[in-house]
């Protein structure tokens, strides 16, 4: 490649891509999440008929995979962020705002947001972005407080088409 900013960028967006598959949800789960862990328990009850106490045992394991995978994706970004240089840094971090406007303009039209909605969510997008800590189950509390239940509502059927996923 002739530019060796937009090769860095394909590199690390190809681990950051790796990651997340690597980390993929078992029993056909799609998030990483509270409700999602429970309808993955609930599935494995009904097909495993899984006793009290082996829930615990799973709910445990999948709490604890879950930080886990939390840290290394927070550890995975430290270590590109130390590879790249301030113009890389820089470079990203653009296409990191663009693509947040995008998804905000598409919530926007999708949801019928209020100015001052979207106003909260971008507010809510750069906290997310300065705090990769923030889970979806906070995401979603969060959102509860901006959003009204029929946004909600539309926000969840959206997700839902999209396979759990951003739209």
């Amino acid at each position: 490649m002739k530019h060796p900013i937009t090769q860095s960028l394909l590199i690390a967006g190809s681990i950051v891509m790796m990651a997340t598959a690597a980390t993929a949800a078992p029993w056909g789960g799609h998030g990483q999440g509270c409700e999602q862990r429970d309808s993955r328990i609930e599935r494995m009850t009904e097909r495993l008929d899984l006793s009290n106490d082996q829930e615990a045992q799973i709910r445990t394991i999948l709490d604890e995979q879950r930080e886990q995978q939390r840290a290394q994706r927070q550890a995975m970004r430290e270590r590109i962020d130390a590879i790249l240089t301030p113009e890389q840094l820089a470079l990203r971090d653009r296409h990191m705002e663009q693509r947040q406007t995008r998804r905000l303009d598409r919530m926007a039209e999708r949801l019928e947001l209020t100015a001052e909605q979207q106003d909260a969510m971008a507010a809510l997008m750069q906290e997310k972005r300065a705090d990769p800590g923030l889970d979806r189950d906070q995401m979603r509390e969060r959102m509860a407080e901006i959003l009204d239940e029929a946004q909600l509502a539309r926000l969840d059927d959206l997700r839902n088409r999209h396979g759990g996923g951003r739209f």
